[in-house]
């Protein structure tokens, strides 16, 4: 749901943008110019400098989203390593010991869960104390 968020906001807010400050820098060419955003010919348009250059803007901004889209992932991965960083050891039912080892930094010893989780009794049947819901929102709120 973020992601189709993000998707919309980019839609609207950095493509009008963008489109906005084409206009703009273009609104002052000569009739004849290579670069007038006016233009009505297909064929002229297809073949000038101003297609050339609407395509190279593409080409950045898909290159710009790439690289953001690379870096929060990368960044998102690092977050969950380091948030479930945990050896846990089950021996039986009743004997589990559990240790935080910090990837990076060996002096943090301890850090809060993600997620409380409980099984418990709810109208009569077995359920999650947290909502399951939460563990796919949960961490992306906790990233943000």
């Amino acid at each position: 749901e973020q992601a189709k968020a993000a998707t919309a906001t980019l839609k609207r807010v950095w493509c009008e943008a963008l489109r906005q400050g084409i206009c703009d820098s273009f609104a002052n060419e000569p009739e004849g110019s290579e670069y007038n955003v006016q233009i009505n010919d297909r064929n002229q348009y297809e073949a000038g400098k101003l297609r050339k250059f609407l395509l190279n803007v593409n080409y950045i901004m898909e290159d710009t989203l790439r690289v953001l889209t690379e870096d929060s992932l990368h960044k998102f991965a690092e977050f969950i390593k380091v948030a479930t960083a945990y050896d846990v050891t089950v021996n039986d039912t009743k004997n589990v010991s559990v240790a935080y080892q910090h990837p990076t930094n060996p002096s943090i010893k301890e850090r809060p869960p993600l997620f409380l989780l409980e099984l418990g009794l709810s109208e009569g049947a077995f359920d999650y104390s947290t909502p399951v819901q939460t563990f796919e929102a949960e961490p992306i709120v906790i990233f943000d």
